[in-house]
């Protein structure tokens, strides 16, 4: 909206000349408004009641120089480049301030991913400043059309690039396979980061399907102590290639592999008998710590143990109400319409 009202302005106010780089500026301060948008980490709030009196500043310093006599085109598009690049830098300088401000938002595991787009905002910040300071000299300069073209397909590239990356969660700073790389590690996935030689590949394929039948029948992750050291002496190797062979094919590291198996017998349990206490079901899967369950099964199942034994109960309810339901029509319908367990009503009731 914001681009539409600068564009039409320049259009319809503009006589002649600097038109092109006057549409340049303007998709450069929109630009900087679509570097606002929000981050995985940040809320949409902050966000859009900046964008509101942003987007005003810059429509009120485009209107300011272009109905004010002797405002001219330099000092208006600079004006402009000027309020949106200032929204900003003050934006991503606030952000930053509230993500350092504790230390634990740093220890965490998509810690990596949030550094790489708060890095790229700063990045696509430096290139916008660059380009805005880029348009004011050809506009001061009075470069021909030929100049003003090619400047105005370079913004114009440059704002797609930016819309792209607004609405598609993409930081536009690295590649997408590295970006996905990225996100599989913060989801748990440490495939990628063991290349292993092909030698070894066969090997570790055996060791796994031993590891795996050996998980299946004895369930040793019920033991709250059972650890890698366990696992390796029972396998007859060492742990770094037992670690190595879980990572590489489960793409889980040691905790993350052996938790897996403790968050699905919980969900057997649940499954079997939905009036058990989660803490009760938690300590006969093998976890010690409430904290620990409760992540590992959310990672796994995409929702806490409570609101997953809450949904059973509330299954179990209903299928027991529909049950009963289901009785108490087969007895209204059945012959002699017999209605208690004596059978006051029952034809046999009345003989003799």
């Amino acid at each position: 909206m914001t681009l539409t009202a600068l564009v039409t302005a320049d259009i319809c106010l503009s006589g002649q000349g600097a038109l092109m780089l006057k549409l340049s500026a303007d998709a450069l301060a929109c630009g900087a408004i679509l570097l606002l948008s929000p981050l995985s980490y940040e809320g949409s709030a902050r966000s859009l009641h900046l964008v509101v009196p942003m987007s005003l500043s810059i429509l009120a310093a485009q209107g300011l120089f272009m109905f004010v006599p002797g405002g001219g085109t330099v000092r208006g598009e600079g004006m402009v480049l000027s309020v949106a690049l200032m929204y900003g830098f003050f934006y991503t300088v606030l952000r930053n301030k509230e993500k350092y401000a504790t230390v634990a938002k740093l220890f965490r595991h998509e810690a990596v991913w949030h550094d790489l787009e708060s890095y790229a905002r700063m990045y696509h910040l430096f290139i916008q400043t660059w380009l805005s300071f880029f348009c004011i000299v050809l506009v001061a300069s009075d470069r021909g059309q030929y100049e003003a073209a090619a400047f105005l397909t370079v913004v114009v590239i440059r704002s797609i690039q930016l819309y792209v990356r607004a609405f598609s969660g993409r930081t536009m700073l690295v590649g997408p396979k590295m970006e996905k790389r990225i996100q599989g590690i913060m989801s748990g996935d440490m495939r990628s980061l063991l290349p292993s030689s092909p030698s070894e590949t066969p090997a570790m394929n055996a060791l796994y399907k031993r590891i795996l039948i050996y998980m299946e029948a004895k369930k040793p992750y019920l033991s709250p102590d059972f650890s890698l050291p366990d696992l390796a002496k029972a396998m007859f190797t060492n742990m770094s290639y037992v670690s190595r062979t879980i990572n590489l094919f489960s793409g889980y590291n040691f905790r993350q592999f052996v938790n897996r198996y403790r968050v699905r017998y919980s969900v057997a349990l649940f499954d079997n008998d939905p009036g058990i206490k989660v803490m009760e079901a938690a300590m006969m899967s093998g976890f010690n710590s409430m904290v620990s369950f409760s992540m590992s099964f959310k990672m796994l199942m995409k929702e806490t143990p409570i609101s997953y034994l809450g949904k059973k109960r509330m299954k179990n309810v209903r299928s027991r109400k529909e049950l009963l339901s289901s009785f108490q029509e087969g007895e209204r319908s059945a012959p002699g319409g017999s209605s208690s367990p004596d059978g006051e009503n029952s034809p046999s009731s009345h003989e003799g």
